[in-house]
């Protein structure tokens, strides 16, 4: 007795799976005991995914065709009941009542020996849709159907360089390989995709695009459903909003056994692809390894003169299929887009039309061509529901029924009568009309038994954008309001992002459904901010402050860790986590809870230039830190190790370097001790310890100790990045920038410049993938490059590329000053150096005043932290106003220089000396210059505590050493 339940899921998988094997034909007449007699020839599923379906007056789940003629219908066994085997549809005479079946003892082994067995299947229709083109039809001439990818009669011109990486890609020695393509709409993605699986198909390959909805697979084991000894390529569109898949198949890559790709689709590498990294293992260390290429392939604009050769194309093809003379059809002089090859055949499908019906093709603005599409996909809407010329209402009704589910994309065919009767318009409307009219669409826009809406992508925004009328449209309520899954919501809310980004008046639309529905909605929300950060992000932060417990705790994992456009949102997640009050008896795993979000709080704070904060939340998670290590050392000795290393940063920020010194010293303590005794998980925070610790000991003016501990940190990034170059490349270019300015501190210049052309490259390469993430890393590289080049007298190299550093750090800071406004000043102190050396005074000049001010205005709030830095900007202006001849002006800043510094020189000497010691020369030749006597009562006791410290010798002290006067 076999006392197994098999859910609806379990058996429609079955049968899904055995629909889609040509081989298993026969094993399933057995099965499903067929009448030996009939002429079994094939069982046609026709893309139903056995989900209940009305049709006809009964609900079914498949169908057995003999030969051309059905011969039964597999149902259950309550629907079985209600069928009139008169019915002229059901031809047989025995439809299969699937239900009973299984609850049949035999059958039910059967189908259990299945489910568990370890038998290959070659055939994987139900993951992969097929790769062929959609067949031209001249009676229904849908732009949804002319202008997909999925319609590939026309070629890639323009992409053989893209299409030759792909395949080089693909046919690497490698046996797993994960590559990542980007690029917006209507550029040629999925193109490029469908061509790399038809000339991969040609050489014996498994290929295809994973469908956009998955059979249920936790009865399934995936490793089962593939023949690893054959070269597979599966393609995931719209990677961003389906990371479960990704992790899905990822997972399936670490156990392959031949030669497997996986092929992600997505217009940008935002925020998303970052925490790809953090997914759980296998997927994460397969995305985090060499399998996975980190930076994407972007799908560039059309090269000059393409666009003309496309538009010569598709006209040609296009009127052949009409019977139009390519004489007739007039060529645009001007492009909408050059770098969409989508509307460039557009274009020429307008024109072809306009020559036929001898009319004007449109403009050359995208927008025209695009209402023209919607125009002509009017006539199609009012031609397949049958709609006479005066029917504007019932077609302007379906207009709104397209609206919807290209703003849904429902995964369910289910779904589609329940979604549109949310329309209150369609209330009217019976439900035969109403299923007559999703009949009539079907064949433009159906998948299977699905209903997905209007394609191409910029096609279906444009409908949206000129169909919904406000925020309170009930198109934008059906997709988001209370009645919406979170999937159609997050869809939904995708599209209107992306829209918003071209359109204005859609970002009012995203603020209002965000406002009605953020309790619901805020997590969905989120993940599309990650996906394309604006306007999202900026809508987010707006109600922020109705985010909950749950909701924090649940962004707070989807965090990425590099983020410009997040960071406020990063710092408010964090602060929700900990605004509960810590209880007298709280548990060590709360605690150690508590902790952990301090630490991440006080990074993000300080992202954002709250340097006090920052600190005042780190030094409460070392405390808590401290209390659990004391006690259970093994457990929570490590997150005391980061805490530390966290606190010494943010020390440093605030001036306070001796501890700074301390603290990293104590976490680099800590972190050997772990790494010698696990090596892999805690190498990668050694490295990171030992190059805060370098930064903390150049603070103090210990050079050679800050030599040696960033040399062993580059050599461990080195190692770590070439084992997974995604995750340590970017500590890695740190690193180097590090290492830069400690080989310049000991007149290593060329290898000091070496070190940070490195660091350059890499972060640039980072940036251009990730701009959001890596900009600032790549403007402080560019800074410090600009410092080396200048020392080896490559003059007008170096003034480009500070210029450039300080054209990122204004835009940075334009939208986060208390982060970048710091950093922007130190680039214009370079900057005037720059402008100096090369004769431009009065540019120079210009830069030191800005420098300035924006640190004169920094050390009104926190002098610590900043009057060290502005005394240092005040000795450039003074170096520039010299230079123009305004020596008076030079005098009174090199004296305001010179005391402000004095305090700190005091206190450290080690670190402040050198500059001291410049300062105080500066003073004196600006006395010289200006006609006057420098003052004792500045420079006596300045001069005394630099003879204290051995940077001068004492007046009776025979040397040749120049003397402060």
């Amino acid at each position: 007795m076999i006392d197994t339940i098999f859910s609806d899921d379990e058996i429609r998988n079955f049968l899904y799976v055995l629909s889609s094997e040509n081989e298993s034909i026969g094993s399933l007449a057995d099965l499903l005991n067929l009448n030996p007699k009939s002429d079994f020839v094939n069982l046609d599923f026709s893309g139903i995914d056995f989900s209940n379906r009305d049709l006809r007056g009964f609900r079914f789940t498949g169908s057995v065709f003999t030969g051309a003629n059905l011969s039964g219908i597999i149902v259950d066994r309550e629907t079985a009941q209600t069928i009139d085997h008169r019915d002229a549809f059901i031809s047989g005479e025995n439809p299969i009542i699937i239900q009973e079946m299984v609850e049949n003892i035999e059958y039910k082994s059967r189908l259990q020996s299945f489910l568990h067995s370890d038998n290959k299947i070659k055939d994987r229709k139900i993951f992969l849709r097929p790769n062929k083109p959609s067949a031209f039809r001249k009676d229904m001439l849908s732009a949804s159907e002319l202008l997909t990818a999925r319609y590939s009669a026309l070629s890639l011109r323009g992409r053989d360089k893209e299409m030759n990486t792909l395949l080089e890609w693909a046919q690497a020695p490698e046996p797993v390989g994960i590559l990542l393509l980007t690029g917006p709409a209507g550029y040629g993605k999925t193109r490029l995709a469908l061509e790399l699986c038809r000339q991969l198909e040609q050489q014996g390959w498994l290929t295809g695009f994973l469908l956009d909805r998955l059979p249920d697979l936790s009865n399934i084991r995936l490793s089962d459903l593939f023949d690893s000894t054959r070269p597979t390529l599966i393609t995931i569109d719209y990677a961003a909003g389906r990371m479960e898949d990704v992790r899905r198949f990822t997972g399936l890559a670490d156990k392959w056994g031949g030669r497997l790709r996986l092929l992600l689709i997505e217009r940008e590498a935002g925020d998303w692809w970052a925490n790809r990294k953090n997914l759980p293992d296998p997927a994460g260390a397969m995305l985090r390894g060499p399998a996975c290429i980190p930076d994407p392939l972007e799908v560039p604009p059309l090269p000059t003169g393409i666009p003309a050769e496309v538009f010569a194309e598709a006209a040609a093809h296009f009127a052949s299929q009409l019977g139009i003379s390519p004489d007739q059809i007039d060529a645009p002089t001007a492009w909408p887009d050059m770098g969409s090859p989508q509307l460039v055949h557009a274009q020429a499908l307008l024109a072809v039309e306009a020559a036929r019906d001898g009319t004007k093709p449109p403009t050359t603005t995208q927008d025209d061509i695009l209402d023209h599409l919607l125009l002509r996909e009017q006539h199609v809407w009012r031609s397949a529901a049958r709609l006479s010329d005066s029917d504007n209402a019932k077609l302007s009704d379906i207009r709104a029924i397209v609206t919807l589910l290209t703003m849904t994309a429902p995964n369910h065919g289910d779904d589609t009568p329940v979604l549109i009767r949310r329309l209150p318009r369609l209330a009217d409307h019976s439900g035969e009309t109403l299923a007559q009219w999703l009949t009539a669409l079907h064949p433009l826009y159906g998948e299977g038994d699905l209903l997905r809406g209007l394609e191409p992508d910029l096609l279906g925004e444009h409908l949206i954008w000129r169909t919904v009328t406000s925020p309170t449209d009930p198109l934008l309520i059906a997709a988001t309001g209370p009645d919406a899954s979170g999937a159609q919501a997050q869809t939904a809310l995708t599209l209107l992002n992306r829209l918003a980004a071209r359109k204005p008046e859609a970002v009012g639309w995203l603020r209002a459904i965000l406002d009605r529905e953020f309790s619901r909605l805020a997590v969905p929300a989120f993940r599309v901010a990650l996906e394309q950060s604006l306007p999202m992000a900026a809508l987010f932060r707006a109600v922020m402050d109705r985010l909950t417990f749950d909701q924090a705790l649940t962004l707070s994992d989807l965090l990425p860790e590099y983020t410009t456009e997040l960071r406020e949102i990063a710092a408010q997640v964090e602060q929700r986590l900990v605004d509960l009050p810590q209880q007298p008896d709280a548990p060590p795993e709360a605690l150690s809870f508590r902790a952990k979000h301090l630490n991440n709080l006080s990074v993000r704070l300080s992202d954002l230039g709250k340097r006090e904060e920052a600190l005042a939340a780190v030094e409460e998670a070392v405390a808590i830190h401290y209390t659990l290590a004391n006690t259970r050392p093994d457990t929570f000795i490590a997150d005391l190790a980061t805490a530390l290393n966290n606190l010494s940063v943010r020390l440093s920020d605030m001036g306070q370097w001796e501890r700074a010194l301390a603290a990293v010293e104590e976490a680099v303590n800590l972190y050997r001790t772990l790494a010698e005794k696990q090596p892999d998980s805690f190498l990668p925070d050694l490295a990171t310890a030992l190059n805060n610790r370098s930064s903390r000991l150049s603070d103090l003016g210990q050079r050679e100790r800050a030599l040696a501990a960033v040399e062993e940190a580059v050599n461990l990034y080195r190692t770590l990045a070439e084992k997974q170059p995604d995750s340590f490349l970017p500590d890695l270019a740190t690193a180097l920038n590090n290492r830069s300015s400690r080989l310049s501190d000991l007149g290593q210049r060329e290898r000091a410049l070496a070190a940070v052309e490195e660091a350059v490259s890499i972060h640039r390469t980072l940036a251009e993938t990730r701009p959001d993430a890596f900009l600032p890393d790549l403007a402080s590289s560019l800074n410090n490059l600009s410092v080396h080049l200048s020392a080896l007298g490559q003059r007008e190299r170096a003034l480009a590329a500070v210029e450039e550093a300080v054209g990122l750090y204004r835009t940075l800071a334009e939208t986060r000053p208390d982060a970048f406004l710091p950093d922007l000043a130190g680039a214009l102190n370079n900057l005037s150096n720059r402008l100096s050396n090369l004769g431009q005074r009065e540019r120079a000049l210009a830069a030191a005043e800005e420098a300035v001010a924006i640190r004169r205005t920094l050390a009104d709030t926190r002098p610590d932290a900043f009057l060290p830095d502005l005394a240092l900007s005040i000795s450039v202006l003074r170096n520039r106003l010299r230079e123009v001849g305004r020596f008076d002006d030079a005098l009174a800043a090199a004296r305001e220089a010179a005391s402000m510094l004095f305090p700190y020189f005091c206190r450290l000497p080690a670190a402040f000396g050198d500059r001291m010691l410049l300062f105080i020369r500066d003073y004196t030749q600006s006395a010289q210059e200006a006609g006057q006597e420098p003052d004792p009562a500045l420079l006596d006791p300045i001069v005394a505590a630099l003879i204290e410290h051995g940077f001068l010798l004492p007046p009776d002290a025979k040397t040749d050493a120049p003397s402060p006067t």
